[in-house]
C-alpha cells in the first residue's frame, strides 16, 4: 500500500487551520513525522527538522512536503506544538487516519520521520538518522 492511498481519507489541516488536500502530495517527497509536544527528544529534533525542510521547500524549491502525525494528549497541546511547524499535519480529530499511519509504517516510538519516494513508496523509516547525518538535505532525496 503506497502513502497516497493510506492518506486518501485522511483531513490534513495546515497553519492558521487551512484544509490540505493529500492529492496534491502526489509528485513530491513526502516526510510523515510523529512526534508530540510532550517528547524532549522530539522538541530537540523539531527545530533541526524545520531548518532542513525550510532549505529543502522554501530555498532550494525541492518537491517535498512533510505531515505531522501528532502523539499529543490532547488538541490543545497539539494546536500549541503544530503552531510552530510550516509544514502540514493529520487533523489531530482523525484519530482513524493518525492510528493507520502509524501501523502501516512501525512505528515504536518518537520522534520518528519515515520519507516516501514521489509515487508514495517507503524510502526509510529512519528519516531523523538522515537529517541529524545531513542537516542541510544536501544528499537529499536519499533513495541511495
Amino acid at each position: 500500500m503506497t502513502l497516497h492511498e493510506i492518506l486518501k481519507d485522511a483531513r490534513l489541516v495546515g497553519p492558521g487551520n487551512t484544509t490540505f488536500d493529500a492529492s496534491n502530495l502526489k509528485d513530491k517527497y513526502v516526510g510523515i513525522y510523529f512526534s508530540a509536544s510532550w517528547c524532549q527528544p522530539c522538541k530537540a529534533f523539531t527545530p533541526q527538522l524545520i531548518q532542513m525542510y525550510s532549505k529543502l521547500k522554501i530555498a532550494d524549491g525541492k518537491p517535498f512536503e512533510i505531515v505531522f502525525v501528532s502523539a499529543d494528549r490532547s488538541q490543545e497541546a497539539f494546536d500549541s506544538y503544530f503552531g510552530q511547524m510550516p509544514w502540514f499535519a493529520v487533523d489531530f480529530q482523525d484519530g482513524n487516519a493518525r492510528s493507520t499511519l502509524s501501523s502501516a509504517i512501525g512505528v515504536e516510538g518518537i520522534p520518528k520521520l519515515a520519507l516516501f519516494d514521489t509515487e508514495g513508496r517507503l524510502i526509510t523509516g529512519e528519516g531523523r538518522r538522515l537529517v541529524m547525518d545531513d542537516p542541510m538535505g544536501d544528499s537529499f532525496p536519499w533513495t541511495q
